[in-house]
């Protein structure tokens, strides 16, 4: 969906979660954002996406949010090891190869800041 000025339409809601409400925001691509409400650097992270896509965000639903509620339900369920959700990452190119990076972590392990940069 294209808003009358050509650009994406992004879309945002409120998910609740066991460990608090969480904004989340997507285009017909993927979801885009998904941080706490209560983070004091949310109205900056929205901004970061509206002039991304040059697009106001309008709070309506959209399918992609059902995918992440249930997969985010799964997962705090630990019923879920692997999100399927569509993503879009909003960012650089750095941050975007990070990212992409952390995605790729397997489930319940970690790895440190130096294996991330090798791996990149």
């Amino acid at each position: 969906m294209k808003t009358l000025n050509n650009t994406p339409k992004v879309f945002q809601k409120i998910i609740s979660t066991p460990l608090g409400d969480m904004v989340a925001c997507t285009t017909e691509n993927g979801i885009c954002m998904l941080q706490f409400q209560d983070r004091e650097t949310l109205k900056a992270e929205l901004l970061q996406i509206s002039k991304f896509y040059n697009s106001e965000i309008v709070e309506e639903d959209h399918p992609l949010f059902e995918i992440l509620e249930k997969e985010l339900d799964a997962y705090f369920n630990n019923e879920l090891e692997k999100f399927t959700v569509k993503l879009e990452f909003v960012g650089t190119d750095f941050q975007k190869k990070v990212w992409d990076c952390l995605i790729k972590i397997p489930y319940a392990t970690t790895a440190s800041y130096q294996q991330q940069a090798v791996t990149m």
